[in-house]
């Protein structure tokens, strides 16, 4: 099925190119010049889709090698680097130690974050409703805000952005945060489906083994949003099967007991109160076998 905009225009998927790194957001990125090594090992750090010349949706991807295989030049910081030697980092993903390798020998494509309607205009609304979000139980200093953004894994941002923030919130006297939201007219396009199937044949035109990806819970919409992780039942409709997963019983990953931003708590207390198990907010580990 034929990609197309909201207005009807065409929407084309294709790997990320170096030269088109100033039209992309890389949001989780904090490091210039791990993209650069990146590119020159694996050929591409992702898919995008663009709607002529705007990108509107991308997914960032890295390479490890199984078993035990690591990627030196993905930035552990950045929350995104789950890999850690034969099992996922579990300090992240919150599983529990002693999960078990997984049954692949070589190399693997992994899927880090995935975001779909945030456009570099978004992007920049996203960064001013984060910074007077989190203003005033930081005293209204750049610094500590600018750290605050750091935990919420959020780069490509610098302090002088962040000073630029409050500084045109004093001029103005508002303090009132633009929508940073997705652009939802983007969304239920099949775009993130898209870019998935992009990325997988990427992989199998490659020589990858497996493809793997971490699956947000279903009906989260804030916190996919937020991770940029999509829901794991829309990897499972593209071939992927659960590799390692919540247990009933298990307790509330870190990011729903605060580690996350306002918007993204607010869903989860409305969710507990309507009775969803706390397992059902732990994420799952998504994988496809490309070959044996």
């Amino acid at each position: 099925m034929a990609l197309t905009s909201p207005n009807g225009t065409p929407i084309t998927v294709r790997p990320i190119a170096p030269g088109e790194l100033d039209r992309v957001v890389l949001r989780c990125w904090p490091d210039r010049a791990a993209i650069d090594r990146l590119f020159a090992e694996q050929g591409t750090i992702g898919m995008a889709a663009w709607e002529g010349g705007v990108c509107v949706a991308q997914l960032h991807c890295y390479r490890v090698m199984l078993p035990g295989g690591v990627n030196k030049y993905w930035p552990e910081e950045s929350g995104n680097n789950w890999w850690s030697g034969r099992k996922v980092h579990t300090e992240w993903l919150d599983w529990g130690p002693g999960m078990p390798g997984l049954p692949v020998d070589g190399p693997a494509w992994c899927h880090a974050c995935c975001h779909v309607g945030r456009t570099l205009e978004i992007f920049r609304r996203e960064i001013r409703r984060l910074v007077l979000s989190l203003a005033e139980e930081n005293g209204w200093d750049a610094a500590r805000i600018l750290g605050a953004l750091r935990r919420l894994y959020v780069y490509e941002v610098s302090l002088k952005d962040v000073d630029a923030v409050l500084r045109e919130a004093d001029r103005s006297g508002s303090t009132e945060p633009l929508s940073g939201d997705p652009d939802p007219r983007y969304l239920g396009r099949g775009i993130g489906t898209a870019l998935c199937e992009a990325s997988v044949q990427w992989a199998r035109d490659h020589g990858y083994a497996a493809v793997l990806a971490p699956g947000a819970p279903d009906g989260l919409f804030e916190f996919a949003a937020w991770s940029g992780h999509l829901p794991w039942t829309a990897y499972t409709k593209i071939g992927f099967r659960v590799a390692s997963g919540p247990r009933q019983g298990d307790g509330l990953s870190n990011w729903a007991q605060g580690d996350s931003p306002p918007e993204v708590m607010a869903q989860v207390q409305s969710a507990l109160a309507a009775g969803r198990p706390p397992h059902e907010f732990r994420e799952r580990l998504m994988m496809l076998t490309l070959k044996p």
